[in-house]
């Protein structure tokens, strides 16, 4: 028998929740997410759960499940333009997109602090055209890294990411990017003030002061133009916009997709960096 994983309550609470609310959820509801990765990766591990259920909740994992979902979308969408896209996931952790995406003409990178890129080279393997990145996304020394031309195009992701760093690091990597990657886009989720304060108060009674959000945003179509003009932003849309319907989510679950999308709890948001 194969001896199972042991992790340590850090990368369980950082890494292996989003790998459990992808593979349990995207099982349950299988029109959202076929993350089969996850479900072999979670095999492999020696969890005990039972501290962590009181959070794993239909509602709590299925914003995994979506964030994984949006963010595949736009993957498929720019492969539509760009068959040779390079794609780069910020803060990858444990997400398996390059294996559900399974498109080899892309050029994918995953890049993570080390720790997070250690844990996972456990479990997923590098390939020719899939490449780990093991460095801060603020370390800007992993530009020179990426394999790019303008003709093929590039999209960067950054789930659940940008709201741990300040605005002012925010804007000048994203400027950062606009200046080497001339025509690519960025596909990334962020939370309102309002999500900003429940999220802070609830990290600080767990004693999580490392999990303070620092940045967010109510209404990206009127704030992010003014954050700088070397990118513009295409769109952005609410959390749970044109998710599928499905009569078997919890009432529970209903109500708060609608109330999160009704307060503007939570966007997706698309900038273009410019030509």
């Amino acid at each position: 028998m194969t001896k199972l994983i042991k992790l340590d309550s850090e990368i369980i609470e950082t890494m292996i929740l989003p790998l459990w609310g992808r593979a349990t959820y995207g099982e349950k509801f299988p029109e959202l997410l076929n993350d089969f990765k996850s479900k072999e990766i979670l095999t492999k591990i020696d969890i005990d759960t039972s501290d962590y259920y009181p959070r794993f909740t239909e509602y709590f994992d299925l914003t995994f499940v979506n964030r994984a979902r949006k963010l595949d979308l736009a993957v498929k969408e720019n492969l539509k333009i760009f068959p040779k896209s390079t794609v780069v996931n910020f803060g990858a952790g444990m997400d398996t997109g390059y294996l559900r995406i399974n498109d080899s003409t892309a050029r994918w990178y995953d890049l993570d602090l080390p720790e997070a890129i250690k844990l996972k080279r456990k479990f997923v393997e590098e390939t020719e055209n899939y490449t780990f990145i093991t460095k801060s996304v603020l370390d800007q020394s992993w530009l020179s890294q990426i394999d790019f031309t303008i003709g093929n195009g590039i999209i960067f992701l950054a789930g659940g990411l940008f709201m741990y760093f300040r605005e002012s690091e925010v804007v000048s990597l994203l400027e950062k990017l606009a200046e080497n990657f001339l025509g690519g886009k960025i596909v990334f989720d962020i939370g309102s003030k309002r999500s900003m304060r429940i999220a802070n108060k609830r990290s600080i009674q767990k004693g999580k002061t490392e999990w303070i959000w620092y940045l967010a945003v109510n209404k990206p179509e009127k704030e992010i133009p003014d954050w700088s003009d070397k990118f513009r932003l295409i769109s952005s849309y609410a959390y749970w916009n044109n998710i599928p319907k499905n009569k078997k989510y919890k009432f529970s679950t209903k109500l708060l997709m609608k109330f999160s999308d009704a307060l503007k709890l939570a966007h997706f948001v698309e900038l273009k960096f410019e030509i």
